[in-house]
């Protein structure tokens, strides 16, 4: 039997075919084999990111220019070793050199959450039990940047200083607290870079400030006074007015109080004022409250007294521009009573001057 040249090549395209679909077979198969371990291998990676712990029982000196100290708990100053682990509750600071170099310093919490103090700076750890999952530390003065993972859940980190406390927060934020050297204060710059964070002061608090918002705080030592300006980016402050009311919980059919705050809007160059003084009788808090706008102007003004809901109305208080005018009609009343009372007098005297001539 004799077999033509075509019959060659379809028999050859035949071989060729069977060949690329065994390799194919076996291709798919070993891919399939080869599925359920990369997702073992992903389901891995999610279980490993849920349990993944921000912070070590220890922190680390990561970094150390210049003058670097480090205080441990009951302890006195002493120069920071690079690399080392100290316990929480130890305290850091740097120092500006006399040749002119600013000290700086990263301290870690963990693999991706780090404290950074540059020039005349210092802050203190809490100590906490061991294997507590949240940190808390305080801006003591100067300039210091927070950097956080931007997935930290709340509650893990908070930021204490004498006039406030910052919490929930995530990403990369800056505090600058400069303390008054005759004693009679402190001022603060907060600004968020990345992420956001919650803010609680007395009398206010800030639910959250996004990137780019910053703001400046003010404090008197004996709490007195508090002053708020905003410098960058708008954000919700809720000032207290002393005032609760009673709403019904849905769930539970039961009333609770709630406060009754006033939402004000900061922007830059808005301000908020607080004044506190104790009354003489009673010994209260008395808390008088200004907002103004960009301008200068004033928006609102409360004065209520601390735990006393049940007097408080938290009503807006008539504004100086108001009194001005009222005390402007009161005075241009007793002028106009006081001209028309010279003149009844002056037209009396004419006419009993006119009865003695004649």
């Amino acid at each position: 039997m004799r077999i033509t040249s075509s019959f060659k090549q379809f028999l050859a395209a035949m071989a060729v075919g069977a060949v690329v679909g065994a390799v194919s077979c076996r291709a798919e198969d070993a891919a399939e084999a080869a599925a359920p371990e990369e997702g073992k291998e992903a389901s891995a990676e999610v279980a490993a990111e849920k349990n993944f712990n921000p912070f070590t029982n220890l922190v680390r000196c990561q970094l150390a220019n210049g003058n670097v100290e480090v205080r441990l708990p009951g302890g006195d100053w002493q120069a920071i070793r690079k690399g080392k682990y100290y316990p929480l509750g130890s305290s850091f600071r740097t120092r500006n050199q006399v040749e002119g170099i600013a000290g700086e310093a990263i301290i870690a919490f963990g693999p991706v959450s780090t404290v950074t103090l540059r020039g005349e700076a210092a802050i203190t750890t809490k100590e906490i039990e061991i294997g507590a999952p949240s940190r808390e530390m305080t801006v003591d003065y100067g300039n210091v940047s927070i950097t956080l993972p931007r997935t930290l859940k709340d509650g893990l980190f908070k930021v204490n200083t004498s006039a406030f406390e910052v919490f929930n927060m995530a990403g990369e934020s800056t505090f600058t607290r400069t303390i008054d050297a005759a004693g009679d204060g402190d001022e603060t710059v907060v600004r968020v870079v990345t992420g956001a964070i919650a803010l609680n002061g007395r009398h206010y608090k800030i639910e959250r400030m996004g990137a780019a918002n910053q703001l400046r705080i003010r404090s008197t030592a004996d709490e007195l006074f508090t002053s708020l300006r905003g410098e960058s980016g708008d954000f919700l402050i809720k000032l207290d007015q002393g005032v609760i009311q009673q709403i019904k919980d849905f769930e539970t059919g039961e009333k609770v109080a709630v406060d009754v705050n006033l939402d004000f809007q900061m922007s830059p160059q808005c301000v908020i004022k607080i004044w506190r003084s104790k009354a003489e009788v009673g010994g209260r808090v008395v808390v008088s409250t200004m907002t103004f706008n960009a301008n200068g102007d004033l928006v609102n003004r409360r004065v209520f007294a601390e735990k006393r809901t049940e007097v408080n109305s938290g009503e807006l208080v008539i504004a100086p521009e108001s009194e001005s005018e009222a005390e402007k009609k009161v005075k241009d009343a007793e002028t106009e009573n006081t001209e028309t009372i010279e003149a009844e007098e002056k037209k009396s005297e004419d006419s009993n001057s006119e009865t003695v001539e004649e």
